[in-house]
């Protein structure tokens, strides 16, 4: 086990990835955002698709979720190929909706150590548009249906608890104790 605490977590969560991957020893590895619910289906999912062509990331997407507010999510634009073409929260037109789920290749810690060099503070999707912008494949992984949440507000988590999110909450908890 490996803890790693970011001591400056005004510089966002791409310098946490940073910072993070120190502790990563394999080539390739999972990235999941703390504050959303994943089923074990979505990991299934990114893993599956890791020997179906050549990728630096795979990020698992959904098309039209059901348990968040898409409003608040970061979007994603991509080609008709299933190649991200840029991660957003404020994109006016998207494809997808990001999940927090990654199966990202260690190249990638390249391009956030280039933007630490670059910028005060960047975001994770800050790193995967520099990866897209240098030409590292950043592949979608489809898992539109497959039940996730996140919880950033108090009505999200009141809604996990005792609202919609509850349904995705019971689900992800009934599979990981599997």
């Amino acid at each position: 086990l490996c803890i790693v605490e970011n001591p400056e977590p005004h510089r966002d969560n791409g310098f946490s990835f940073l910072i993070g991957a120190t502790c990563m020893r394999s080539e390739t590895f999972l990235l999941a955002m703390v504050d959303h619910i994943l089923p074990p289906e979505i990991f299934e999912r990114l893993i599956g698709e890791a020997d179906k062509g050549d990728f630096h990331v795979l990020a698992a997407a959904d098309r039209s979720p059901r348990f968040v507010r898409v409003e608040e999510a970061t979007k994603i634009k991509a080609s008709r190929t299933g190649l991200a073409l840029r991660f957003s929260k404020g994109l006016a037109s998207h494809d997808y909706i990001d999940t927090g789920a990654f199966l990202v290749k260690r190249e990638v810690v390249d391009v956030a150590r280039r933007l630490d060099s670059e910028l005060p503070r960047f975001t994770w999707s800050d790193v995967l548009n520099a990866a897209v912008e240098s030409g590292l494949l950043v592949r979608i992984v489809d898992v539109t249906g497959v039940p996730w949440t996140e919880i950033d507000t108090v009505e999200d988590y009141v809604s996990a608890h005792s609202g919609a999110r509850k349904t995705v909450i019971e689900e992800v908890v009934g599979k990981w104790r599997m």
